[in-house]
């Protein structure tokens, strides 16, 4: 995590902070090309290990996320090329989530919230930190 006076950076990588289960996932697909690789040709499994790298680019490149602290904008960008920009002042409530924080947009707990709503992966070390910083821009719970 990276904090100066105009932003806030921080990163999640899912191979990190989730070893076992990243390493089972890995090895399960590795498994899959192999076997495909004796039914069907080497252009086809070629392009299909391109296609689940570019599918499951979160859990190969992680999660980049970078809160303009001047604007209230914050910028995600997982993997390698795509990028969004959320308004950070829409949100009205933090939760805190299994895998890191919940921005609600309606501050009770409705069904839609889910759909609305913008889940940020923070490891828990940097939770309580980054909820802290947020508190400026949301009006929290």
């Amino acid at each position: 995590m990276e904090l100066t006076e105009t932003n806030l950076k921080w990163s999640y990588s899912f191979i990190k902070n989730n070893l076992k289960v990243s390493a089972l996932a890995i090895s399960v697909l590795v498994l899959f090309l192999f076997f495909a690789s004796f039914w069907v040709k080497p252009g086809f499994i070629i392009l299909l290990f391109i296609f689940v790298i570019f599918y499951f680019r979160e859990l190969f490149f992680g999660i980049d996320y970078d809160l303009d602290r001047k604007n209230g904008e914050l910028s995600i960008k997982n993997g390698f090329i795509y990028r969004k920009k959320h308004d950070i002042k829409k949100y009205r409530q933090i939760k805190n989530w299994k895998n890191g924080l919940f921005l609600a947009t309606i501050g009770d707990n409705s069904f839609s919230d889910n759909l609305r709503g913008l889940k940020l992966f923070v490891s828990e070390p940097e939770k309580v930190k980054i909820k802290g910083i947020l508190n400026g821009y949301i009006l929290s719970e």
